[in-house]
């Protein structure tokens, strides 16, 4: 893979190692991410008590965040290695090695949270498999990879934020479950407009590389909830009967499909305009 000279902003240091231009801030904020959400469900899960209910519900309401964290963090570790290699292929090896180191060391702190049971097992191989996945994003170049993480820390940002003011924009938009549909549309509209406009504000090259860049906040958020979801059913068919209601919240999914549709229509519109 060749990457432009006006899109590759790396330095390079006297023996000729790149090195990458920064993802410090990224994962900073996915370390935080992630460890207020083990830190979450672990007191949620003191508060249970010891029934095996308890600790597996405290699991798999923890396991959209810590797998959305582990996600980002590992990209934001694996991209800042992976791009001292010029050699793309070496590239994504090394990120993605990197990923799944960290994943391992997130699993391991899933399972000493939370227990050794068998289904804790399948929901500490879920955040390992997201740890992995995180170092796939590698194979892009280095500024898409940061305007993309700038963006989906943003995003992170914007669901707390919005989750506060959820009740205020109910309120203004009227009352009944009409009010608080379309609430929730316009949050998740917001969420998307958020994630493409620190894309664009931190992507150098954007004519070429808009679109992508664009779609990289939804597609962690996509990729969080499948994984979230594959975790879930396996969980299922470990402790419930098939008739159990799914793990997953389908909100989620709708709301990485917004920011993903958005985030990218919006990009590429704007570098169209740019043109």
């Amino acid at each position: 893979m060749a990457y432009d000279t006006d899109v590759d902003e790396e330095t390079t240091t006297e023996t000729g190692t790149r090195t990458s231009s920064g993802a410090g801030q990224e994962i900073y904020l996915g370390l935080l991410w992630l460890g207020t959400s083990m830190w979450v469900a672990r007191q949620e899960l003191a508060a249970s008590g010891d029934a095996f209910s308890g600790a597996f519900g405290a699991a798999v309401a923890a396991l959209p965040g810590v797998v959305a964290g582990t996600l980002v963090t590992a990209a934001g570790l694996a991209h800042t290695i992976a791009a001292r290699f010029r050699s793309a292929i070496v590239r994504l090896g090394a990120g993605v090695l990197v990923g799944a180191l960290f994943g391992v060391v997130a699993a391991l702190g899933v399972r000493f949270a939370y227990g050794d049971a068998p289904s804790i097992m399948v929901l500490a191989a879920t955040v390992a498999g997201a740890g992995a996945l995180g170092g796939v994003v590698t194979a892009l170049p280095d500024p898409v990879i940061e305007a993309g993480m700038w963006a989906t820390s943003w995003t992170f940002f914007a669901g707390v934020i919005f989750g506060v003011l959820r009740p205020q924009v109910v309120i203004a938009l009227g009352t009944g479950a009409e009010a608080q549909t379309r609430a929730t549309y316009l949050l998740w509209l917001a969420t998307g407009l958020i994630a493409a406009y620190f894309t664009w504000q931190k992507l150098p090259d954007r004519r070429r590389w808009a679109p992508v860049a664009g779609a990289l906040p939804g597609l962690f958020l996509l990729a969080a909830e499948l994984l979230t979801r594959l975790g879930g059913d396996a969980v299922s068919t470990l402790v419930f009967s098939a008739e159990t209601a799914a793990l997953s919240d389908a909100q989620r999914l709708r709301l990485a499909l917004v920011v993903l549709v958005v985030g990218t229509f919006v990009t590429s519109l704007a570098a169209l305009r740019r043109r």
